[in-house]
């Protein structure tokens, strides 16, 4: 195609139409779709331009409107008017591009919120907690000390705040101490409950922090032995539902094929920030998602077999009674073990599930023949 159709090209690598020529011009390097939608649309506009005789040839803010109109993609920002693009590359940088040390042992627990480990301190928030919580009870018993003199004395200064400050300032000087103690107790005490409340990591998740310190020797040993303290250890991930079932599914799924169960679960980026080091990094969703099917699977059979093994066994009525009862313990038991309920959550379930087993029950029993009524 001749230069003379296409005017200079912007520093955004955006084609701009020579005013002269009236014809919309695409490029297509990539062959993107989103580009071709564009040039359609814009040679509609320019055609219908040319039936009304008109020379106008739409503006690039038009192009940029259509865009926006129609989502797509590479357009024009309305606040900035910059180009941008969803698609890019993520920087990643793997665990064992850390200098050993602390920076590496960061990098670890920062590769997965299972890893994130750390001390409470429990016995240093409670120690200074005590030594407010006893300083307080000296000023407690300093203030009570100057009320029950003033009340002996002069008790008009405790009806009046202003006389007993413009005689005697003691009092006042106990109060704001009092103020400032407590201001710092309170603090300490909020976050000393806070500190409380966050669980201690499983035992799985604190065995692999331990090998990985232990193997890897990324810490000076004295400097490791932090992590040996599970009592006093706090796990910042949340919560799972299915916490320790993923572990035992995981350790299951590795011991029987390790290569498979890394190719299902583990993401792209999850590879390349392992590295070189034994640390198996799996997805949290995709291994969530598989333990959430598993788990309907298993509901579902539970569900279906003992319906299936009362519409086709032909059992006595103390038999069909037993088979209900063992499978509705089996669901309540499965029910309590493998999710976190609460106690009436799982008595609700339960009955539900055994109320399903009767009516179907009910409903299969022979009924008998109908009598006819005399007259």
């Amino acid at each position: 195609m001749p230069d003379s159709e296409f005017a200079n090209h912007s520093a955004t690598g955006e084609v701009e139409l020579a005013p002269q020529q009236g014809q919309a011009a695409v490029a297509t390097n990539n062959h993107n779709p989103t580009t071709l939608v564009e040039a359609s649309i814009y040679d509609s506009l320019v055609s219908i331009d040319r039936e009304s005789g008109s020379q106008h040839v739409p503006s690039r803010r038009l192009r940029d409107r259509v865009k926006a109109a129609l989502h797509l993609g590479n357009g024009r920002s309305e606040k900035t008017g910059s180009i941008f693009d969803e698609t890019f590359d993520q920087k990643i940088r793997p665990i064992d591009s850390y200098p050993e040390g602390y920076p590496r042992v960061a990098a670890m627990e920062d590769s997965d919120p299972n890893f994130m480990i750390c001390r409470k301190f429990g016995w240093l928030h409670l120690r200074v907690l005590l030594h407010y919580q006893d300083q307080l009870v000296e000023l407690e018993e300093d203030l009570e000390r100057i009320d029950a003199f003033d009340a002996g004395s002069d008790f008009r200064k405790l009806k009046s705040r202003r006389r007993d400050e413009a005689i005697n300032s003691e009092r006042k000087d106990i109060l704001i101490r009092i103020d400032k103690k407590l201001a710092a107790y309170d603090e300490l005490l909020l976050r000393l409950q806070t500190i409380h409340a966050i669980k201690r990591p499983t035992k799985r998740n604190q065995t692999s922090m331990y090998n990985f310190l232990h193997n890897t020797r990324s810490l000076a040993e004295s400097e490791a032995e932090w992590v040996r303290r599970g009592e006093d250890l706090a796990a910042l991930s949340a919560d799972q539902e299915y916490g320790w079932f993923n572990g035992v599914v995981e350790d299951t799924m590795i011991k029987i094929s390790r290569t498979a169960t890394m190719l299902l679960f583990r993401t792209k980026e999850q590879c390349v920030k392992s590295g070189d080091e034994l640390v198996n990094l799996l997805s949290p969703k995709r291994f969530n998602a598989f333990v959430t099917g598993f788990m309907t699977v298993m509901a579902t059979a539970l569900l279906l077999i003992p319906v299936s093994i009362l519409y086709e066994v032909h059992l006595s009525g103390i038999q069909q009674v037993l088979v209900i009862f063992a499978f509705t313990l089996t669901f309540a038991m499965s029910f309590s073990i493998f999710t976190k309920a609460r106690r009436h959550e799982a008595f609700l379930a339960t009955a539900a599930y055994c109320a399903v087993l009767v009516v179907f029950l009910g409903n299969s029993l022979p009924r008998p023949p109908s009598t006819p009524s005399t007259p």
